[in-house]
């Protein structure tokens, strides 16, 4: 099989980070320049063989798919190095996933700024999601501290950061702290 060698590359990857995902960022990025660099490297080197394959007419689907990735290269490496970029999208598309089923319900917006509007909520939304944080609680936050909070600090609100400044001691101003732990524990699931 011609693609053989990629899919073991690649599975290779998906194995070292399946073996170190649940480590702290620094551990992860030691060993995804240890461990992966040298697969993704490799994988690389594969790509450059393949296209220099003869055999392969410029419409073979494998050829294709190949070009396909050394075009976005530089991207697809990003995750080398920044731990806390994952090794694919497979998280942003299951978070996009509720977008899509609820395309009905926001089909008319009944301005374009209600439209825009409505993907900025969805994608806060989906952000926290990803990152385990409770958008009923980042939202109620941030709705409250950003009257106060200094404009050259602003990025600080943003789901990532505030995770790691505020995420444990929400602001929850007159917000019924039942409801919000209930709905904590419903995103939550069983423990």
């Amino acid at each position: 099989m011609l693609a053989g060698e990629a899919l073991d590359l690649i599975g290779g990857m998906y194995g070292i980070e399946k073996k170190f995902r649940s480590r702290p960022p620094p551990e992860l990025l030691v060993a995804r320049r240890a461990h992966t660099r040298p697969l993704v490297d490799a994988f690389w080197l594969w790509c450059a063989q393949t296209l220099g394959d003869p055999a392969l007419t410029p419409k073979h689907p494998i050829r294709r798919a190949v070009n396909y990735a050394v075009e976005r290269r530089q991207s697809l490496e990003v995750f080398l190095d920044d731990p806390l970029v994952p090794i694919d999208t497979n998280g942003v598309e299951r978070a996009l996933r509720r977008v899509k089923l609820g395309q009905k319900n926001w089909l008319f917006s009944w301005t374009e700024s209600g439209a825009y509007n409505v993907g900025i909520i969805n994608s806060l939304t989906a952000t926290c999601q990803l990152l385990e944080i409770s958008p009923l609680v980042y939202l109620v936050d941030v709705l409250q501290r950003i009257d106060t909070h200094p404009a050259d600090r602003i990025h600080e609100l943003a789901p990532r950061l505030w995770k790691e400044l505020f995420a444990d001691t929400p602001m929850t101003g007159s917000i019924d702290m039942t409801v919000v732990r209930a709905h904590l524990d419903a995103t939550r699931g069983p423990s």
